[in-house]
């Protein structure tokens, strides 16, 4: 079964607040090990820190990313929305970099096969010389 991750916070209960989805408060995380795992996919995607794990975050820029975007329970929602539009961008840019890199390649593969083939043809003007 195929769920997307907005789909299924939009199924999760906002009133019971000892539940991510219903967390009306602020965040304040002391241990990046109590970080529900789509918090810290939200993070990495986010804050773009180039950084290859989670626990060399500073939980400061953890906790201040989530107070600013969190809007209370049902919340869960704007932050798969934002984190799949955040990871959509960054995909479709290594697309676009990939794109540029072939037409690159493929200007300078020309552009060798036009030198060598005026090298061909010097080389051919000079044994008619000869």
């Amino acid at each position: 079964m195929n769920i997307s991750n907005v789909t299924f916070w939009k199924k999760q209960p906002t009133n019971l607040p000892y539940l991510l989805n219903g967390f009306k408060g602020t965040f304040a995380y002391t241990d990046h090990k109590l970080v529900p795992e789509p918090i810290r996919n939200f993070v990495m995607e986010v804050l773009d820190t180039k950084q290859t794990r989670f626990k060399k975050v500073p939980l400061d820029q953890v906790n201040e990313l989530m107070n600013e975007v969190w809007e209370g329970p049902g919340s869960m929602v704007k932050l798969c929305e934002l984190y799949n539009e955040i990871k959509l961008a960054r995909l479709e840019s290594y697309l676009v970099d990939e794109e540029e890199d072939d037409e690159e390649e493929e200007k300078v593969d020309s552009e060798s096969e036009k030198a060598e083939k005026d090298a061909q043809t010097d080389a051919k003007d000079i044994d008619t010389d000869v």
